[in-house]
Protein backbone atom coordinates (compact mmCIF):
# COMPACT_ATOMS: atom_id res chain seq x y z
CA UNK A 1 0.00 0.00 0.00
CA UNK A 2 2.78 2.43 0.88
CA UNK A 3 4.48 1.64 -2.41
CA UNK A 4 1.33 2.59 -4.40
CA UNK A 5 1.02 5.87 -2.53
CA UNK A 6 4.67 6.68 -3.22
CA UNK A 7 4.33 5.93 -6.95
CA UNK A 8 1.19 8.11 -7.19
CA UNK A 9 2.97 11.01 -5.49
CA UNK A 10 5.89 10.76 -7.92
CA UNK A 11 3.53 10.81 -10.94
CA UNK A 12 1.74 13.95 -9.65
CA UNK A 13 5.07 15.67 -9.11
CA UNK A 14 6.21 14.76 -12.64
CA UNK A 15 2.99 16.08 -14.28
CA UNK A 16 3.14 19.31 -12.28
CA UNK A 17 6.77 19.82 -13.31
CA UNK A 18 5.90 19.33 -17.03
CA UNK A 19 3.00 21.85 -16.91
CA UNK A 20 5.16 24.41 -15.18
CA UNK A 21 7.86 23.98 -17.79
CA UNK A 22 5.37 24.59 -20.66
CA UNK A 23 3.96 27.71 -19.03
CA UNK A 24 7.44 29.20 -18.78
CA UNK A 25 8.33 28.58 -22.46
CA UNK A 26 9.16 31.87 -24.28
CA UNK A 27 8.54 32.74 -27.95
CA UNK A 28 12.14 32.28 -29.06
CA UNK A 29 11.96 28.59 -28.05
CA UNK A 30 9.17 27.90 -30.56
CA UNK A 31 10.89 26.85 -33.75
CA UNK A 32 7.98 26.36 -36.16
CA UNK A 33 5.52 28.93 -37.55
CA UNK A 34 2.62 26.72 -36.58
CA UNK A 35 3.68 26.45 -32.92
CA UNK A 36 4.43 30.21 -32.81
CA UNK A 37 0.98 31.21 -34.05
CA UNK A 38 -0.98 28.68 -31.99
CA UNK A 39 0.58 29.55 -28.66
CA UNK A 40 -2.24 31.17 -26.69
CA UNK A 41 -0.49 31.25 -23.34
CA UNK A 42 1.93 33.96 -24.43
CA UNK A 43 1.40 36.30 -27.38
CA UNK A 44 3.92 35.45 -30.10
CA UNK A 45 4.26 36.40 -33.76
CA UNK A 46 6.20 34.76 -36.58
CA UNK A 47 8.93 36.79 -38.33
CA UNK A 48 8.71 35.50 -41.91
CA UNK A 49 11.97 37.22 -42.89
CA UNK A 50 14.15 35.87 -40.08
CA UNK A 51 12.10 32.63 -39.72
CA UNK A 52 11.96 33.11 -35.95
CA UNK A 53 9.25 33.48 -33.34
CA UNK A 54 9.16 36.65 -31.24
CA UNK A 55 6.96 38.43 -28.72
CA UNK A 56 4.00 40.08 -30.44
CA UNK A 57 4.30 43.86 -30.83
CA UNK A 58 1.36 45.36 -28.98
CA UNK A 59 2.43 49.01 -29.35
CA UNK A 60 -0.42 51.22 -30.59
CA UNK A 61 -0.39 54.80 -31.78
CA UNK A 62 -1.82 57.20 -29.23
CA UNK A 63 -5.32 58.38 -30.03
CA UNK A 64 -5.64 62.14 -30.34
CA UNK A 65 -9.08 63.56 -29.87
CA UNK A 66 -9.29 66.10 -32.70
CA UNK A 67 -12.98 66.62 -32.15
CA UNK A 68 -12.16 67.93 -28.69
CA UNK A 69 -9.50 70.22 -30.21
CA UNK A 70 -11.99 71.76 -32.62
CA UNK A 71 -14.68 72.08 -29.93
CA UNK A 72 -12.61 74.82 -28.30
CA UNK A 73 -13.38 77.39 -31.01
CA UNK A 74 -16.19 79.78 -31.84
CA UNK A 75 -17.35 80.34 -35.43
CA UNK A 76 -14.94 83.17 -36.31
CA UNK A 77 -12.02 81.32 -34.70
CA UNK A 78 -12.79 77.81 -36.02
CA UNK A 79 -9.47 76.93 -37.75
CA UNK A 80 -10.34 75.71 -41.23
CA UNK A 81 -6.68 75.37 -42.07
CA UNK A 82 -4.62 72.38 -40.93
CA UNK A 83 -4.26 72.82 -37.14
CA UNK A 84 -1.15 70.70 -36.57
CA UNK A 85 1.64 68.91 -38.41
CA UNK A 86 0.68 65.39 -37.26
CA UNK A 87 -3.08 65.54 -37.66
CA UNK A 88 -3.24 62.74 -40.21
CA UNK A 89 -6.57 62.62 -42.04
CA UNK A 90 -7.98 65.22 -39.66
CA UNK A 91 -6.54 68.01 -41.78
CA UNK A 92 -8.68 70.83 -40.43
CA UNK A 93 -11.75 71.81 -38.47
CA UNK A 94 -15.13 72.72 -39.97
CA UNK A 95 -18.10 74.82 -38.89
CA UNK A 96 -21.14 72.50 -39.02
CA UNK A 97 -24.59 72.92 -37.47
CA UNK A 98 -23.51 75.79 -35.27
CA UNK A 99 -20.37 74.22 -33.83
CA UNK A 100 -16.72 73.72 -34.65
CA UNK A 101 -15.89 70.06 -35.24
CA UNK A 102 -13.20 68.07 -37.04
CA UNK A 103 -13.35 68.08 -40.83
CA UNK A 104 -13.69 64.75 -42.62
CA UNK A 105 -14.82 65.23 -46.23
CA UNK A 106 -16.46 67.90 -48.41
CA UNK A 107 -18.93 65.58 -50.15
CA UNK A 108 -20.77 64.91 -46.90
CA UNK A 109 -22.46 68.33 -47.19
CA UNK A 110 -25.28 69.12 -49.64
CA UNK A 111 -24.63 72.79 -50.37
CA UNK A 112 -25.29 74.55 -53.68
CA UNK A 113 -23.11 77.66 -53.35
CA UNK A 114 -19.39 78.16 -52.87
CA UNK A 115 -20.01 80.49 -49.93
CA UNK A 116 -22.00 77.80 -48.08
CA UNK A 117 -19.27 75.23 -48.70
CA UNK A 118 -16.53 77.68 -47.70
CA UNK A 119 -18.43 78.43 -44.49
CA UNK A 120 -17.95 74.76 -43.58
CA UNK A 121 -14.31 74.48 -44.70
CA UNK A 122 -12.07 76.50 -46.97
CA UNK A 123 -11.11 73.19 -48.59
CA UNK A 124 -14.56 73.00 -50.19
CA UNK A 125 -16.49 74.48 -53.13
CA UNK A 126 -19.78 73.35 -54.68
CA UNK A 127 -20.47 71.43 -57.88
CA UNK A 128 -24.05 72.64 -57.81
CA UNK A 129 -25.34 69.68 -55.83
CA UNK A 130 -22.96 69.17 -52.92
CA UNK A 131 -19.57 70.31 -51.73
CA UNK A 132 -16.43 68.93 -53.36
CA UNK A 133 -12.81 69.34 -52.36
CA UNK A 134 -10.75 72.01 -54.14
CA UNK A 135 -8.47 69.98 -56.41
CA UNK A 136 -6.62 70.04 -59.73
CA UNK A 137 -8.78 71.10 -62.69
CA UNK A 138 -8.99 67.61 -64.22
CA UNK A 139 -10.59 66.23 -61.03
CA UNK A 140 -13.70 68.44 -61.29
CA UNK A 141 -16.62 66.55 -62.85
CA UNK A 142 -19.13 69.38 -63.22
CA UNK A 143 -18.90 72.79 -64.86
CA UNK A 144 -19.90 74.76 -61.77
CA UNK A 145 -16.87 73.62 -59.78
CA UNK A 146 -14.54 74.09 -62.78
CA UNK A 147 -13.27 77.52 -61.72
CA UNK A 148 -9.95 77.43 -59.87
CA UNK A 149 -7.44 74.70 -59.06
CA UNK A 150 -5.83 73.73 -55.78
CA UNK A 151 -2.78 75.79 -56.83
CA UNK A 152 -4.78 78.97 -57.49
CA UNK A 153 -4.64 78.79 -61.30
CA UNK A 154 -7.85 79.09 -63.32
CA UNK A 155 -9.73 76.17 -64.89
CA UNK A 156 -11.69 75.99 -68.17
CA UNK A 157 -14.75 73.87 -69.01
CA UNK A 158 -14.25 72.24 -72.41
CA UNK A 159 -17.80 71.99 -73.80
CA UNK A 160 -16.66 69.84 -76.72
CA UNK A 161 -15.19 67.08 -74.55
CA UNK A 162 -17.36 67.87 -71.51
CA UNK A 163 -14.44 68.01 -69.08
CA UNK A 164 -12.45 70.47 -66.97
CA UNK A 165 -8.93 71.46 -68.02
CA UNK A 166 -6.31 74.05 -67.05
CA UNK A 167 -6.91 77.53 -68.49
CA UNK A 168 -3.43 77.58 -70.02
CA UNK A 169 -4.10 79.66 -73.16
CA UNK A 170 -5.53 83.17 -73.60
CA UNK A 171 -8.78 81.97 -75.20
CA UNK A 172 -9.55 79.81 -72.14
CA UNK A 173 -9.53 82.73 -69.70
CA UNK A 174 -12.94 83.94 -68.41
CA UNK A 175 -15.13 86.06 -70.70
CA UNK A 176 -15.78 88.33 -67.71
CA UNK A 177 -12.21 89.68 -67.95
CA UNK A 178 -12.38 93.22 -69.36
CA UNK A 179 -8.88 94.64 -68.87
CA UNK A 180 -5.29 93.99 -69.89
CA UNK A 181 -4.36 93.74 -66.20
CA UNK A 182 -6.83 90.91 -65.53
CA UNK A 183 -5.60 88.91 -68.51
CA UNK A 184 -1.88 89.38 -67.79
CA UNK A 185 -2.38 88.50 -64.12
CA UNK A 186 -3.17 84.95 -65.26
CA UNK A 187 -0.99 84.65 -68.38
CA UNK A 188 1.62 87.35 -69.02
CA UNK A 189 1.39 87.19 -72.82
CA UNK A 190 -2.40 87.81 -72.90
CA UNK A 191 -4.31 91.06 -73.28
CA UNK A 192 -7.98 92.07 -73.32
CA UNK A 193 -10.26 91.77 -76.34
CA UNK A 194 -13.40 93.59 -77.42
CA UNK A 195 -16.51 92.15 -75.77
CA UNK A 196 -14.60 90.55 -72.90
CA UNK A 197 -12.12 87.72 -72.49
CA UNK A 198 -8.48 87.58 -73.57
CA UNK A 199 -6.35 87.16 -76.70
CA UNK A 200 -2.64 86.88 -77.44
CA UNK A 201 -0.91 90.23 -77.01
CA UNK A 202 0.78 91.88 -79.97
CA UNK A 203 4.56 91.54 -79.89
CA UNK A 204 5.17 95.31 -79.93
CA UNK A 205 3.07 98.26 -78.81
CA UNK A 206 2.46 99.14 -82.46
CA UNK A 207 0.86 95.70 -82.92
CA UNK A 208 -1.91 96.40 -80.37
CA UNK A 209 -5.01 97.32 -82.38
CA UNK A 210 -7.33 98.45 -79.56
CA UNK A 211 -6.96 101.11 -76.88
CA UNK A 212 -7.82 98.56 -74.14
CA UNK A 213 -4.82 96.51 -75.31
CA UNK A 214 -2.42 99.46 -75.41
CA UNK A 215 -0.82 98.95 -71.99
CA UNK A 216 2.25 96.71 -72.51
CA UNK A 217 4.08 94.96 -75.28
CA UNK A 218 3.92 91.15 -75.17
CA UNK A 219 7.01 90.72 -72.95
CA UNK A 220 5.89 93.52 -70.58
CA UNK A 221 9.24 95.26 -71.02
CA UNK A 222 7.86 98.33 -72.79
CA UNK A 223 4.89 100.37 -71.61
CA UNK A 224 2.53 101.49 -74.34
CA UNK A 225 0.74 104.79 -75.01
CA UNK A 226 -2.47 105.40 -77.02
CA UNK A 227 -2.14 108.67 -78.93
CA UNK A 228 -5.79 108.79 -79.95
CA UNK A 229 -5.55 106.71 -83.09
CA UNK A 230 -2.76 104.19 -82.58
CA UNK A 231 -0.61 102.47 -79.96
CA UNK A 232 2.99 103.65 -79.49
CA UNK A 233 5.91 103.00 -77.16
CA UNK A 234 5.60 105.09 -74.00
CA UNK A 235 8.85 107.01 -74.42
CA UNK A 236 9.51 110.72 -73.84
CA UNK A 237 9.61 111.57 -77.55
CA UNK A 238 6.08 110.18 -78.07
CA UNK A 239 4.47 112.36 -75.39
CA UNK A 240 1.74 114.77 -76.61
CA UNK A 241 2.63 118.45 -77.03
CA UNK A 242 -0.10 119.34 -74.51
CA UNK A 243 2.37 118.37 -71.77
CA UNK A 244 4.27 121.56 -70.91
CA UNK A 245 5.47 121.10 -67.32
CA UNK A 246 8.08 118.91 -65.65
CA UNK A 247 5.37 117.35 -63.45
CA UNK A 248 3.15 116.40 -66.39
CA UNK A 249 6.08 114.73 -68.17
CA UNK A 250 6.92 112.79 -65.00
CA UNK A 251 3.33 111.52 -64.92
CA UNK A 252 3.60 110.46 -68.58
CA UNK A 253 6.52 108.17 -67.72
CA UNK A 254 6.50 107.44 -64.02
CA UNK A 255 10.19 106.52 -63.73
CA UNK A 256 10.92 110.28 -63.78
CA UNK A 257 13.08 110.08 -66.89
CA UNK A 258 11.13 112.73 -68.86
CA UNK A 259 11.00 116.51 -68.59
CA UNK A 260 9.26 119.09 -70.75
CA UNK A 261 10.72 120.97 -73.72
CA UNK A 262 10.27 124.06 -75.89
CA UNK A 263 6.78 124.18 -77.49
CA UNK A 264 5.47 121.32 -75.33
CA UNK A 265 5.95 117.59 -75.24
CA UNK A 266 8.73 115.74 -73.42
CA UNK A 267 12.39 114.83 -73.81
CA UNK A 268 14.67 112.52 -71.87
CA UNK A 269 16.05 114.18 -68.75
CA UNK A 270 19.87 114.47 -68.78
CA UNK A 271 21.94 117.36 -67.35
CA UNK A 272 20.76 120.70 -66.01
CA UNK A 273 22.64 122.46 -68.82
CA UNK A 274 20.57 120.54 -71.41
CA UNK A 275 17.30 122.13 -70.23
CA UNK A 276 16.53 124.93 -72.67
CA UNK A 277 13.51 126.41 -70.86
CA UNK A 278 12.84 127.32 -67.24
CA UNK A 279 9.95 124.82 -66.94
CA UNK A 280 12.42 121.98 -67.57
CA UNK A 281 15.09 123.37 -65.23
CA UNK A 282 14.08 121.38 -62.13
CA UNK A 283 16.31 118.32 -61.66
CA UNK A 284 18.91 116.42 -63.66
CA UNK A 285 18.91 112.68 -64.39
CA UNK A 286 20.59 111.90 -61.04
CA UNK A 287 17.85 113.82 -59.17
CA UNK A 288 20.09 116.77 -58.26
CA UNK A 289 18.59 120.27 -58.24
CA UNK A 290 18.94 122.68 -61.15
CA UNK A 291 18.85 126.51 -61.08
CA UNK A 292 17.59 128.89 -63.76
CA UNK A 293 19.85 131.94 -63.96
CA UNK A 294 17.43 133.89 -66.10
CA UNK A 295 18.88 132.75 -69.40
CA UNK A 296 20.35 129.30 -68.83
CA UNK A 297 19.97 126.25 -66.58
CA UNK A 298 22.89 125.31 -64.30
CA UNK A 299 23.57 122.96 -61.40
CA UNK A 300 22.23 124.35 -58.14
CA UNK A 301 25.55 124.51 -56.31
CA UNK A 302 27.14 127.23 -54.16
CA UNK A 303 29.37 128.59 -56.91
CA UNK A 304 26.35 129.18 -59.18
CA UNK A 305 24.41 131.26 -56.63
CA UNK A 306 23.51 134.83 -57.68
CA UNK A 307 25.59 137.72 -56.31
CA UNK A 308 22.46 139.17 -54.75
CA UNK A 309 22.89 136.68 -51.89
CA UNK A 310 24.99 138.43 -49.22
CA UNK A 311 24.30 136.53 -45.98
CA UNK A 312 25.00 133.03 -44.71
CA UNK A 313 21.30 132.38 -44.17
CA UNK A 314 20.47 133.36 -47.76
CA UNK A 315 23.21 131.09 -49.09
CA UNK A 316 22.12 128.19 -46.85
CA UNK A 317 18.59 128.58 -48.22
CA UNK A 318 19.96 128.44 -51.78
CA UNK A 319 21.85 125.18 -51.19
CA UNK A 320 22.85 123.26 -48.07
CA UNK A 321 26.41 123.93 -46.88
CA UNK A 322 26.81 127.33 -48.57
CA UNK A 323 28.09 130.55 -46.96
CA UNK A 324 28.34 134.02 -48.45
CA UNK A 325 31.52 135.46 -49.93
CA UNK A 326 33.18 138.74 -50.81
CA UNK A 327 31.32 140.52 -53.59
CA UNK A 328 28.12 138.54 -53.02
CA UNK A 329 27.16 135.04 -54.00
CA UNK A 330 28.14 131.85 -52.18
CA UNK A 331 30.95 129.35 -51.62
CA UNK A 332 30.94 125.90 -50.09
CA UNK A 333 31.72 126.00 -46.38
CA UNK A 334 34.66 123.95 -45.12
CA UNK A 335 37.39 124.96 -42.69
CA UNK A 336 37.04 128.41 -41.15
CA UNK A 337 39.49 129.66 -43.77
CA UNK A 338 36.79 129.10 -46.46
CA UNK A 339 35.18 132.37 -45.28
CA UNK A 340 36.82 135.39 -46.94
CA UNK A 341 34.70 138.10 -45.30
CA UNK A 342 33.82 138.69 -41.65
CA UNK A 343 30.07 138.20 -42.15
CA UNK A 344 30.73 134.65 -43.38
CA UNK A 345 33.13 133.83 -40.53
CA UNK A 346 30.70 132.23 -38.06
CA UNK A 347 31.01 128.42 -38.00
CA UNK A 348 32.91 125.90 -40.07
CA UNK A 349 31.41 122.84 -41.79
CA UNK A 350 31.69 120.84 -38.54
CA UNK A 351 29.76 123.53 -36.65
CA UNK A 352 32.78 124.74 -34.66
CA UNK A 353 32.98 128.47 -33.96
CA UNK A 354 35.16 130.62 -36.19
CA UNK A 355 36.72 133.99 -35.35
CA UNK A 356 37.66 136.82 -37.72
CA UNK A 357 41.25 137.89 -37.05
CA UNK A 358 41.97 141.55 -37.82
CA UNK A 359 45.62 142.42 -38.32
CA UNK A 360 47.14 145.61 -39.70
CA UNK A 361 50.43 143.94 -40.61
CA UNK A 362 48.97 141.05 -42.64
CA UNK A 363 45.81 139.98 -44.43
CA UNK A 364 42.68 139.58 -42.35
CA UNK A 365 41.45 135.99 -42.14
CA UNK A 366 38.94 133.63 -40.53
CA UNK A 367 40.34 131.11 -38.07
CA UNK A 368 39.00 128.46 -35.77
CA UNK A 369 38.27 129.86 -32.32
CA UNK A 370 40.78 128.54 -29.78
CA UNK A 371 38.16 128.34 -27.05
CA UNK A 372 35.36 125.85 -27.65
CA UNK A 373 32.45 125.50 -25.28
CA UNK A 374 30.79 122.16 -24.76
CA UNK A 375 27.46 121.58 -23.07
Amino acid sequence: MNIKVLILALLVALITSQQYSISQCDCSQLLSEDDCQKNDMIKCQWDSTKKTCKIQDTTTNPVINYAKYCDNFKEMECPKQKPCSNCGSYSACAWVDGQCTFFTDCTAFNKTTDSDCQAISNKCITDGTHCVEIDTCDKYKKQQSCVKSLFGSLCYWDTKNNNCVDADTCDKLPIKFQTDKECRHEIQSCTAKSGGGCVDSGVNCSDQSLEIQCVWDQSMKMECYWNGTQCKDRICDNAPTTLNTDDSCQLFKTDGSCTTKQNGGCITRTTCQAASIQAACIKNSTNEDCYWTGTTCVDKICSNAPTTLTTNSACAAFSKGCITKQGGGCVLNGDCSAANISTACVKNINNFDCIWEFNLQRENMCKCSKIQYYS
